[in-house]
C-alpha cells in the first residue's frame, strides 16, 4: 500500500486509533491501580505511590526529544514498534520486581526501573503514531489526527483503570502485569499491515532546544491542562477511599468518556475555527469540572465533575498542537511533536509527588484545587496568543501546508 493509498483509507486513522488504545492498556491499567498497590499492598505514603505513578511521565520527559530525532532518523513505523516493545518489556520488569519481595529496597528500585522503562515506550510509541497519521494524512487533517489518536489513548484510560484496579483486587498484581505485557504485543501486530511514509534527509543540527523555542507557548497551557487530568488519574480513587464513597475506579472512566465524546463529535472543530478560541472554552469547561470536584457532597456530583474535566481536556491538546506544529520545517517534525509533548509529560510527571505532598499537608480535595489554578493560569495564557504572531509564522511553508 503505497502513502496515496493510505491517505485515501480512512480506516487507517481508526486502526492506528485501535493500536494505540491497545498498547495505552499498559499504561491505563497499571495507573491507579499502582497507587493502590503501593499505599495498601506495600504500606507505603502518598508521596511514594504519586512517585511511581508519576515517573513514566518524568521519563518521557527526557526521552521525547530522542524519540522525534529516532523517528525523523529511522521512520515512524521503527519507532512505533520499539515503543510497543518497551512498553510490553516495563511491565515484564515490574512484574519480577515481585520476586524481590524479601529485599524491599531492592523491590522497589526494580519497580522504579521498570515504571521510569514504561515512560521511554510511551514515548516512542505515541511520538511515532502521531507521526506516522499526521505525514500519511496531510495538513488539513492535522486536527482530527490529533483528536482520534487522542481518543484512542483517553478511551484507553477509561476502560483500563477500572479493569486494572479489578484485576489487582481479583487476581493480583501478578495477572494485572501479565496483561499489561502482552497489551503492546497486540498492538505491534496491528501496525504491521501498513506501510509508513518515508524518512527524509535530516540535518543533525536540529535539537528539542530548537523545537522548544518555537512550540513553547502552547505546550505550556497543554502543560498547565494535563495537570487536572493526572490529579484525577492518581489520587481519584484515593480521594473516594477517604470520603467513604464507592466506585472508587470510575474517576478516569468519567473523565475517559467525557473526553472521548468530545473528540468524537466535535474533534474537527480546531480545524474549522482555530485552535485558540476552542482552547479557551475547553479549558473554562475544565475549570468547571475540578471545582465540582473538590466541593462534591456526594460521589455522583464527584464524578460528573470528572465527565466535565475529561469534556474540558478534550481539544486542548488538539487546538494547541495544530497551532504549534504549523510553525515548524518539514524536517523537525518528529522532534518538534516530541518537544510538544513533552510539556504534557512535565505537568503528569511533576503532579503525583507534588500533589501527593499537597494531599499529605491539606487533604484530597486540595489536588483538585490545584489543577483547577492550573486549567485557570492555562485559560489566561491562551487569550495572550496573538493573531499577529501566529500570522507571521503562517506565512513560512510548515510541514503541515496542504
Amino acid at each position: 500500500m503505497s502513502d496515496d493509498v493510505i491517505k485515501k483509507n480512512p480506516g487507517f486513522l481508526i486502526w492506528m486509533a485501535i493500536a494505540l488504545f491497545v498498547s495505552y492498556l499498559t499504561i491505563a491499567m497499571s495507573m491507579s491501580a499502582f497507587s493502590l498497590y503501593i499505599t495498601q499492598s506495600k504500606g507505603m505514603g502518598d508521596v511514594a505511590a504519586g512517585v511511581v505513578v508519576g515517573l513514566p511521565f518524568l521519563a518521557t520527559i527526557f526521552s521525547r526529544g530522542w524519540a522525534g530525532r529516532f523517528s525523523d532518523r529511522h521512520g515512524t513505523k521503527s519507532t512505533t514498534t520499539l515503543g510497543m516493545s518497551v512498553l510490553a518489556a516495563s511491565s515484564l520488569i515490574c512484574l519480577a520486581s515481585s520476586l524481590l519481595v524479601k529485599q524491599p529496597a531492592l523491590e522497589f528500585t526494580a519497580l522504579l526501573f521498570g515504571r521510569a522503562l514504561l515512560g521511554v515506550g510511551e514515548s516512542l510509541a505515541l511520538v511515532g503514531i502521531l507521526s506516522w497519521c499526521i505525514s500519511s494524512s496531510g495538513v488539513a487533517r492535522t486536527g482530527l489526527v490529533m483528536s482520534i489518536v487522542g481518543a484512542g489513548i483517553y478511551s484507553s484510560l477509561a476502560v483500563g483503570t477500572p479493569v486494572g484496579i479489578w484485576l489487582l483486587a481479583s487476581f493480583g498484581f501478578h495477572s494485572l502485569m501479565g496483561l499489561c505485557a502482552t497489551a503492546p504485543l497486540i498492538s505491534m501486530v496491528i501496525v504491521k499491515f501498513y506501510p509508513a511514509p518515508k524518512v527524509m534527509n535530516i540535518p543533525k543540527s536540529f535539537s528539542m532546544f530548537s523545537a522548544v523555542k518555537i512550540v513553547w507557548k502552547h505546550g505550556l497551557i497543554v502543560g498547565l491542562q494535563g495537570i487536572g487530568f493526572a490529579a484525577i488519574g492518581t489520587f481519584f480513587p484515593l480521594y473516594f477511599h477517604f470520603k467513604g464513597w464507592e466506585w472508587a475506579g470510575l474517576g478516569i472512566s468519567f473523565f475517559g468518556l467525557g473526553f472521548v465524546l468530545v473528540r468524537l463529535f466535535l474533534g474537527g472543530l480546531p480545524d474549522r475555527i482555530g485552535g485558540k478560541s476552542v482552547a479557551f472554552v475547553s479549558l473554562a469547561i475544565e475549570v468547571a469540572g475540578l471545582l465540582l470536584i473538590w466541593s462534591s457532597p456526594s460521589p455522583t456530583c464527584a464524578l460528573i465533575g470528572a465527565l466535565l474535566t475529561g469534556m474540558g481536556c478534550s481539544l486542548v491538546f488538539p487546538s494547541m498542537g495544530l497551532d504549534a506544529l504549523k510553525r515548524v520545517p518539514p524536517e523537525m517534525k518528529g522532534v518538534a511533536i516530541g518537544s510538544f509533548v513533552a510539556f504534557q509529560d512535565l505537568a503528569y510527571g511533576l503532579t503525583g509527588p507534588l500533589a501527593g505532598w499537597l494531599a499529605q499537608l491539606f487533604g484530597y480535595s486540595s489536588v483538585f484545587i490545584f489543577g483547577f489554578l492550573s486549567a485557570a493560569l492555562a485559560a489566561g495564557i491562551t487569550v495572550t496568543l496573538t493573531d499577529e504572531k501566529y500570522a507571521s509564522h503562517q506565512k513560512q511553508r510548515t510541514p503541515f501546508e496542504a
